[in-house]
């Protein structure tokens, strides 16, 4: 149980460092709700180009050659080429300036693009459940993201007893929007 609290606290101090150094913040010239903006529609646009790409790595090479036992290397290129294509695309399209290579990094290391990539290869059936799944969790991350952003700026501004501001409050109410979440699980029969 103790190995479990020294986890959960390391995690928890790793997260406080990785977003207070500056180096780190793939933004520049952003608020917060500026950055978090940015970063989700580079997720959206990730995820959604990863999705079909993953299904085909997996449908048209991995199988058919018998080469499962490489899926997760090559899905981590793929994410790594995805990282890439995603930033170049921000960089000329959009209005948010990246700083060096932070934001290829912080969209290799998201769990949801490379957690999209290996249940793309499980539970979608062809190539068009592919995108409609890519095109989806990509929405869906990105107002999960822009809600806790906005309920995060909102209660810095409010009257909140000294112990629960800042990291206890964004963890109360990340357990609340879970929650919340949990609700739609069973929604729709697999």
């Amino acid at each position: 149980m103790s190995s479990l609290l020294l986890i959960l606290l390391s995690a928890v101090l790793v997260g406080y460092y990785a977003a207070t150094i500056p180096s780190l913040k793939p933004f520049v010239d952003a608020d917060q709700f500026d950055t978090a903006m940015g970063i989700a529609v580079a997720t959206f646009v990730a995820i959604a180009i990863l999705s079909p790409l993953s299904y085909l790595f997996e449908h048209q090479l991995l199988i058919p050659l018998g080469l499962g036992h490489l899926r997760i290397l090559g899905l981590v290129i793929i994410v790594l080429i995805v990282a890439q294509l995603a930033s170049a695309l921000l960089q000329r399209f959009s209005r948010w300036i990246l700083r060096g290579h932070a934001f290829v990094v912080l969209m290799t290391t998201n769990c949801a693009v490379l957690g999209v990539a290996l249940l793309n290869t499980t539970r979608v059936r062809s190539f068009s459940d592919s995108l409609l799944f890519g095109a989806g969790t990509g929405f869906a991350f990105a107002i999960t993201l822009l809600m806790f952003t906005a309920m995060q700026q909102r209660t810095r501004h409010a009257d909140v007893p000294f112990v629960f501001r800042e990291a206890p409050a964004a963890l109360i109410t990340i357990g609340l929007m879970a929650l919340a979440l949990m609700g739609f699980a069973g929604l729709v029969r697999e």
